[in-house]
């Protein structure tokens, strides 16, 4: 015998994937999408822009400042921060190999919006080749010195729309600029690890309750041995995480099935 699917079922699910489908642009790993780079760009006041032929790229000028050059919306880089904000790099090349970057752009996301940071500039008298990241919520900003095996990099945290120095550090080589400022890992104590394993062990029993929880309807229909155990299970599944629909599974679970034939 089918399963019948109450006519409530239906419109239920619709709006649920109306709700996904609408959650998906929060849900874009970044603040915005290469194809929303350029439209920033003319829309920051504080930059003069001439986009190129191509659509991908733009001429940047920052008035009064020595800081311009070629922005490449394929090229941005994008992260967050130790406090949950977004920011977004636009490097500027200077369109000769030898020096690349030398100049990059940054933007904040502040309350749902762009604020316009400043340029960064590579601190080494025009031997540019700019490196710009994010790495455990701090931004990082790299450059070689006098030496092509010399790498400067200055560690920042955002102060507002301000970039506030944590660390100012030297290399000798490219390679070790990924372990500028980060502190020697420190050996972990017994105790350490028992807490650790603690907490493996809460996190499991919080999951395991949390689904069971979930499937609370579902439970008590198998209990009961509903008919309609199947359909319940499906709503329960499919909008459980509505709150609606999981109050409707519940009652659902909680009548009584009418007598048969």
């Amino acid at each position: 015998m089918g399963v019948k699917v109450p006519r409530l079922l239906v419109p239920l699910w619709v709006i649920s994937a109306a709700m996904c489908v609408a959650m998906l642009p929060a849900l874009a790993d970044g603040p915005i999408d290469q194809d929303q780079v350029l439209p920033l760009l003319r829309a920051t006041k504080e930059l003069t822009i001439s986009t190129n032929p191509d659509g991908r790229t733009a001429y940047a000028v920052v008035p009064d400042t020595p800081a311009k050059g070629t922005a490449d919306a394929d090229r941005t880089i994008s992260g967050q921060l130790s406090d949950g904000r977004w920011v977004l790099f636009v490097p500027l090349s200077s369109g000769n190999a030898s020096t690349g970057d030398i100049y990059s752009l940054m933007w904040v996301w502040i309350d749902g919006r762009a604020r316009f940071v400043g340029e960064i500039p590579a601190e080494n008298d025009g031997l540019g080749q700019l490196s710009t990241s994010i790495q455990d919520g701090k931004i990082y900003i790299a450059w070689p010195t006098c030496c092509p095996r010399e790498m400067r990099t200055k560690v920042n945290e955002l102060d507002g729309i301000r970039l506030r120095l944590i660390s100012d550090s030297v290399t000798g080589s490219p390679e070790q600029t990924d372990a500028l400022a980060t502190p020697p890992a420190a050996a972990e104590s017994p105790g350490a690890t028992n807490s650790a394993i603690s907490g493996e062990v809460v996190l499991l029993l919080l999951v395991i309750g949390g689904l069971a929880f979930y499937f609370l309807p579902t439970l008590i229909a198998a209990g009961r041995r509903k008919r309609n155990t199947v359909a319940i299970f499906a709503l329960n599944l499919l909008l459980g995480w509505s709150l609606i629909g999981w109050v409707i599974s519940l009652v659902w679970s909680l009548t009584v099935d009418a007598p048969g034939p």
